[in-house]
């Protein structure tokens, strides 16, 4: 018979928090803006403004 497995009592490590670097507009016209931005801690696919 198989043992019974015991719970983990180590806390799982929490998601590393995205940190924004350098944020740069790179157009810009009457109505928007292009912007780029660096990431040197986590991840970021977009943001709203």
């Amino acid at each position: 018979t198989p043992s019974p497995t015991e719970p983990s009592t180590e806390a799982p490590e929490p998601p590393e928090e995205p940190l924004l670097g350098e944020l740069t507009v790179t157009a810009s016209s009457p109505d928007s803006l292009g912007l780029s931005w660096t990431v040197p801690q986590g991840h970021f696919d977009s943001f709203s403004v």
